[in-house]
């Protein structure tokens, strides 16, 4: 696959978790996993999970995945041992558990440590993952609950001096006594962060066992938001073009940060195309798909796509991307008068001002809106897109060739 790619930075939404923290799986299949899924594993039993862009998301990461017969078991309980091993790849630590190599003086410490796991929490201490009183207590086979998994997690950020603000508290849960003391400060902060957050009937669920779907959620929001340290994330925004011939679909879309991409696909690429919720057919159905709809791109470590999901356009909600030529402009200090032929022949004006906020691009470079906008030829390509009530939310000209 080729693409142009531009420098990016990644918009997180800060999305609250109304589930919570989950982990599972099999001792042996948990040791036999690697820090990437390079693969792209397909999973075949999470299509109707509500958490399963995000576990196809963890799974591309190498944070966990799925077991040998392809399914996921996304409702399975999680165990503490697995959270730990979660958590010491997520951040960024499996090479360091592929060379260690354990002491005598470990292995006694370690002993009800299952051997494949051994090394996973040998780092995990080293790093301050888990910590020598929470050692003396830990269960390796128990399931994990959701303030154990909110200790764990905060650790992790510790070692990467990631902190909110004391002054942010955690919010008001029902059943909010039942968080343990020292578990409150952790609670609080991935709250704060939005990596987990409370049930819809007001309560937190501090004793409540994590699940595998759950847990894929907030790892990914931890990395996303916090760590930042896997290279794979989901890219969203809206499709710009799209065109199929001799068989290799392009695309190009407009991200969150109002940055251009193209991705050039092909059958071989075995890129899962999804259209409105519908999984496409390379070969059929691919003239169906239209612009000026959502997309989301999962990118794996190399920037290659492993899904595509787009949503058909609707019109009087999603946002319209305007192409044509910049027929005149004017700007009297105030207020920036644009004339713009679109496409279709039809005419567009424009009346922005500053209170208006709305990102002004020439050449690729973004203009102070009281400084730079003299600046600005008519008659090149310009590129603004709409949102529902057709006002600009950002404007892309192009001075004339």
């Amino acid at each position: 696959m080729k693409k142009r790619i531009v420098v990016l930075t990644l918009c997180v939404f800060m999305i609250s978790i109304f589930a919570g923290a989950a982990i599972a799986k099999n001792d042996n299949n948990f040791g036999q996993q690697k820090s990437k899924n390079t693969n792209g594993q397909r999973l075949v039993d999470i299509d109707d999970d509500w958490a399963a862009e995000d576990i196809e998301e963890a799974s591309i990461k190498g944070f966990l995945k799925g077991y040998e017969d392809g399914k996921f078991w996304p409702n399975k309980p999680v165990t503490c041992l697995e959270t730990i091993v979660i958590l010491v790849r997520a951040a960024g630590l499996q090479d360091e558990v592929d060379d260690y190599d354990l002491s005598d003086e470990e292995l006694m410490i370690l002993k009800k440590i299952p051997d494949w796991g051994k090394a996973y929490v040998a780092v995990a201490l080293n790093e301050g993952i888990l910590s020598e009183d929470e050692m003396k207590t830990f269960n390796p086979n128990q399931g994990a609950k959701r303030y154990q998994v909110c200790i764990y997690m905060q650790n992790v950020l510790d070692e990467f001096n990631i902190d909110p603000d004391d002054e942010e508290f955690m919010e008001d849960f029902i059943d909010g006594e039942l968080v343990p003391l020292q578990a409150r400060k952790s609670v609080r902060n991935m709250v704060r962060f939005g990596v987990v957050n409370g049930y819809p009937d007001g309560s937190f669920g501090p004793m409540r066992v994590v699940k595998r779907n759950e847990i894929a959620r907030m790892v990914n929001y931890l990395d996303n938001i916090c760590i930042q340290n896997s290279e794979s994330y989901i890219l969203k925004g809206i499709l710009d073009e799209v065109d199929y011939e001799d068989d290799i679909l392009t695309l190009n879309m407009t991200d969150n940060e109002n940055e251009e991409w193209e991705f050039d696909i092909d059958e071989e690429d075995d890129v899962d195309i999804y259209y409105d919720g519908n999984k496409l057919d390379f070969d059929e159905d691919l003239e169906d798909i239209e612009v000026g709809g959502a997309i989301r791109i999962l990118l794996n470590e190399n920037e290659d796509p492993v899904w595509v999901k787009i949503s058909a356009p609707v019109e009087e909600e999603d946002y319209v991307l305007l192409r044509g030529i910049l027929d005149a402009v004017d700007f009297d200090g105030d207020v920036l008068s644009l004339d713009v032929i679109d496409s279709e022949e039809e005419e567009w004006e424009f009346d922005i001002d500053e209170e208006d906020d709305v990102d002004i691009y020439y050449d690729g470079q973004k203009l102070d809106f009281d400084e730079d906008l003299e600046d600005i030829e008519a008659r090149g390509t310009i590129r603004i897109l709409l949102n529902e009530n057709e006002d600009p939310v950002w404007i892309k000209i192009y001075s004339p060739e």
